[in-house]
């Protein structure tokens, strides 16, 4: 038993959690999930965050990585606080409310997803440069 079956076991949610382990085709995992939970307090992007949204599943993610650029609170994702399970219980209790909401809240957030392709962070990262170069010029 890991550490993490075993913390699920002596906090008695081992019955409403699945630990499988490493799987070679993420989307399946996404599309077999009904949320994803990712409350970290930082990581420069979070690209996982991306692959959720773009398999149309509710994100809630930590409101100060770089991905929580990408998602706009009740909109097409959930923002909570890292480190304080009230925050993230109520983004958990707001999903839960309303399971069309949260349906809703999928698609919006594949949209979001869709719209940054890596042809438009190439040009976005393009354009930060661009701007730097010119500042320099002009300093």
């Amino acid at each position: 038993m890991s550490a993490f079956e075993e913390q699920a076991r002596t906090l008695g949610v081992s019955n409403r959690v699945r630990f499988h382990g490493f799987e070679s085709t993420p989307p399946r995992a996404y599309h077999a999930a009904d949320v994803f939970v990712y409350p970290s307090d930082y990581d420069a992007f979070g690209l996982v965050v991306a692959e959720a949204m773009a398999a149309a599943l509710p994100v809630i993610a930590g409101d100060r990585i770089g991905a929580a650029e990408w998602i706009t609170h009740q909109q097409n994702g959930l923002l909570c606080q890292a480190h304080d399970a009230a925050s993230l219980r109520r983004q958990l209790d707001w999903l839960r409310a309303d399971p069309i909401r949260a349906r809703e809240l999928g698609r919006a957030a594949r949209a979001a997803a869709a719209q940054h392709t890596w042809d438009a962070c190439a040009d976005a990262t393009a354009a930060v440069y661009e701007q730097v170069l010119t500042t320099r010029a002009k300093g």
